[in-house]
């Protein structure tokens, strides 16, 4: 569930700001600039009523500019519009909305974090018994 949260941004980016990539993955190479790095920096689970949870997963995607000049400007423009880009995401297609957005702009990158909560059901595989014999235990009657 949270590489679908991932993936949902990540749509949601490339839809948004098309001609800009998109990493989620941690790259070795030389970033094209100007970009985004998307990925899940925290996740919590708990359970509620039998098998159905509510997940919380906090997404941080930043963005560095083309360049050094105007990288500011360009950073608040982009947050501006990562505000209404991350309201709704598709997630294994059903819509999940974004909660608590907030950007910072530092050295001339932005830094977004939104919030995506959910319930979510966990099917659980549990083998059945084997079978069972009942046996009446010896009573005694009368005594």
């Amino acid at each position: 569930m949270i590489q679908a949260v991932v993936d949902g941004v990540v749509a949601a980016l490339k839809s948004a700001f098309p001609g800009v990539k998109v990493y989620d993955e941690q790259t070795k190479q030389k970033l094209t600039m100007p970009c985004f790095n998307v990925r899940c920096i925290d996740s919590d689970n708990e359970q509620y009523i039998g098998n159905r949870y509510h997940r919380e997963q906090l997404v941080s995607i930043q963005y560095i500019p083309e360049s050094a000049n105007n990288a500011n400007s360009e950073c608040y423009r982009v947050e501006d519009c990562l505000y209404q880009v991350m309201e709704y995401i598709t997630v294994d297609g059903d819509l999940v909305r974004g909660t608590r957005a907030k950007g910072n702009v530092t050295d001339g990158v932005l830094t977004f974090l939104v919030n995506f909560n959910m319930f979510i059901k966990i099917e659980q595989n549990l083998e059945p018994m084997e079978e069972l014999e009942a046996v009446k235990p010896n009573v005694r009657q009368g005594v």
